[in-house]
């Protein structure tokens, strides 16, 4: 086996492992940033929003509130 395939293993070696280390470090960042597709909702932290809308609820689309309301 000649030096220079021994020094291109090597190069390989190394390229596959700072390879693995970058995706590794690219998924554990878009894990903490909350990144991809499923992103949370936090239901205790925000502000209400006054909404004046009307009706509230159409009773033609909900079939449990009655015409009255």
């Amino acid at each position: 086996m000649s030096n220079n395939q021994v020094e291109y293993g090597g190069y390989i070696h190394h390229v596959s492992i700072l390879f693995f280390l970058i995706v590794m470090v690219v998924v554990r960042v878009e894990a903490y940033s909350g990144g991809g597709s499923s992103e949370q909702c936090d239901y205790f932290t925000g502000t209400w929003t006054v909404d004046e809308s009307y009706p509230l609820y159409k009773p033609a689309t909900c079939p449990f509130i009655e015409r009255e309301f």
